[in-house]
């Protein structure tokens, strides 16, 4: 009996991959350019009051999120999308990667990485992924039980 659909057999079929996705920061502070504004009808009280300024709630009380505090300035980052389970070993390899400076693995098929802003983006996820393939067309499927396709 076949349990897989058709959609199913060719996710399956791809073989190890990573899809990848541009990190959105839900935090980004959409400031407007300094002196956007004509300061001549604007009262100062009133600018502070009307600011957008946004905080996150910490257990060390309220912190003010800035520009700064943007990890996407700091970085330059993806989300990684595999079809197959990272594992302590594929992660070890993928994380030495040149470039890469932050490897967060959110659940058994998805993770976001940092690739520095000294190196190129692409270069370091072509190399992520080659590593990926690589390591689950060895004999390392069958070790980890790696989906099947029956």
């Amino acid at each position: 009996m076949n349990v897989y659909n058709k959609e199913e057999k060719k996710l399956i079929s791809l073989g190890p991959e990573i899809w990848w996705e541009k990190w959105q920061d839900p935090y980004e502070v959409h400031l407007p350019p300094p002196n956007s504004f004509d300061q001549s009808d604007t009262d100062l009280e009133e600018m502070d009051e009307e600011s957008n300024i946004k905080y996150l709630l910490t257990p060390m009380g309220p912190i003010a999120i800035t520009a700064n505090m943007s990890m996407s300035k700091k970085f330059k980052l993806w989300i990684g999308y595999t079809n197959r389970p990272l594992t302590k070993d594929n992660v070890y390899l993928m994380e030495n990667v040149n470039g890469v400076e932050t490897l967060d693995i959110w659940t058994k098929y998805r993770f976001r990485v940092g690739i520095g802003k000294m190196f190129v983006d692409r270069i370091a996820m072509y190399q992520m992924k080659q590593i990926f393939r690589n390591f689950w067309t060895k004999d390392n499927a069958i070790k980890t039980n790696a989906i099947s396709t029956q």
